[in-house]
């Protein structure tokens, strides 16, 4: 990653990139266009100026598509490839992840409140029945890090469909992070990591 942040190494002819497929394993939907631009970022540090680069992969899932394309430099089809991937799977940009992080320095009172928020989703999901055809899902979950400098952590994990009407149901579910609580609620669209 040093190496793929633009840094000019004039002298830098051959790059290896080792274990290449071990962020597609990531539980992230986005680990395979993190994967891909790591490694095309890798490969344009090698060879400047007048100097021949040369890029080497070493992976166990070199038949992946981020990895094989990332190799060939074929943003055309690994865009085309990834798309339809988040389309069948109902990623973004054809629905929206929320997270509602929750924290406190009491595990009791994090629970509670977590459970009470969840309660709460539902609430507003029978006051608004028309609600329901946006949503895809809502759970509680243990945030993948527990634990943060002596706060505990909770996640109400949201799938939505993304089409017109849905920034309704996004107002009310603000809302309920906005709403007087001991602990700590964050709201994140889309975020960029589930840690």
């Amino acid at each position: 990653q040093m190496v793929a942040k633009g840094l000019d190494f004039p002298n830098l002819s051959v790059v290896g990139a080792v274990l290449a497929d071990i962020s597609v394993n990531f539980p992230d939907y986005r680990a395979p266009e993190r994967t891909f631009q790591l490694l095309t970022q890798v490969a344009g540090r090698a060879g400047r100026a007048n100097t021949e680069g040369r890029v080497i992969i070493q992976s166990y899932k070199p038949e992946h598509y981020a990895i094989s394309m990332s190799a060939s430099q074929d943003y055309r089809s690994f865009f085309e490839k990834e798309i339809e991937r988040r389309k069948k799977g109902l990623y973004p940009p054809y629905t929206r992840f929320l997270r509602l992080l929750i924290e406190n320095t009491d595990k009791d009172s994090l629970e509670r409140e977590a459970e009470r928020s969840v309660e709460m989703i539902s609430e507003l999901l029978i006051k608004r029945p028309d609600f329901k055809k946006f949503m895809i899902f809502y759970r509680l979950d243990d945030a993948p890090i527990k634990c943060i400098m002596k706060r505990f952590r909770k996640q109400v994990l949201i799938k939505l469909i993304n089409k017109a009407g849905v920034e309704e149901l996004l107002d009310g579910l603000s809302s309920i992070a906005n709403a007087a609580w001991e602990s700590s609620f964050s709201l994140e669209l889309n975020p960029n990591s589930f840690a």
